[in-house]
């Protein structure tokens, strides 16, 4: 935990400054006439550009079969991150994003076959992984004016992300007399991967955008059980106007 608190400050510091001394997305039909001060000089039709950007993402149970867990309403990911695009023509670009992130699978099914030393008294069970990654892919441009403007976009990529930290905690309750509860985490899990890879999807204008990422690698070694690998969910973009 300790070291993807500093990983997150690391990443937030970097896309702090970027947003602070990179070239202004320009989202207006008309360019504004003090853009030199507004732009720190940079000029409005550049073919590159960045931009920071917070989201989250709902864990979705699609179609599953019997060998994937099932998981609650509050499996969620969280993501910060910095993303860099260059325009190579009005219409395509390309993107690369660089972000850190959290996922909890709250299963569903609580039994021996789902718990690591499951007993009765266990309530709560999930899967955490703590993750640094990145996507590679096409950005589309749906109303190109400008090379810097980001406008309505659907962007189309692959995903990489490794596990830095891979948890498995449970929560149990006992009431024999006292109500104590008990949590105990299992770390660095051995039948977890490390490393996971996928596609992303993303529909966005200019200050938000809607992702699909659908994991295409197994979260865990040959003969155990599945978690969900579809993640859909709402990204907030930072950038001057």
């Amino acid at each position: 935990m300790r070291k993807f608190t500093l990983l997150f400050f690391l990443i937030f510091g970097i896309c702090t400054s970027n947003l602070i001394y990179s070239q202004a997305i320009l989202i207006k039909d008309k360019t504004l006439e003090d853009f030199k001060d507004h732009d720190y000089d940079f000029g409005p039709n550049r073919k590159k550009y960045s931009y920071s950007y917070y989201g989250v993402g709902k864990i979705v149970n699609a179609s599953l079969p019997d060998s994937v867990f099932s998981v609650r309403w509050n499996a969620l990911k969280v993501t910060s991150g910095y993303s860099k695009k260059r325009q190579v023509n009005k219409y395509l670009g390309l993107l690369i994003d660089l972000e850190i992130s959290a996922e909890s699978y709250a299963l569903n099914k609580l039994d021996s076959t789902t718990v690591i030393n499951f007993n009765s008294n266990i309530d709560k069970a999930r899967y955490v992984f703590y993750k640094i990654g990145g996507d590679l892919a096409f950005q589309s441009n749906l109303r190109p004016k400008r090379g810097n403007q980001l406008g309505t976009y659907i962007t189309l990529g692959m995903f990489g992300d490794y596990n830095i930290a891979r948890r498995f905690v449970t929560k149990a309750k006992f009431e024999n007399g006292f109500k104590v509860k008990d949590k105990v985490v299992y770390k660095k899990l051995p039948f977890a991967h490390p490393f996971q890879y996928g596609a992303v999807l993303k529909f966005g204008k200019h200050y938000f955008d809607i992702f699909a990422k659908y994991r295409i690698s197994n979260a865990f070694n040959n003969g155990q059980l599945e978690l969900p690998r579809l993640i859909i969910g709402l990204e907030f973009l930072l950038h001057n106007d």
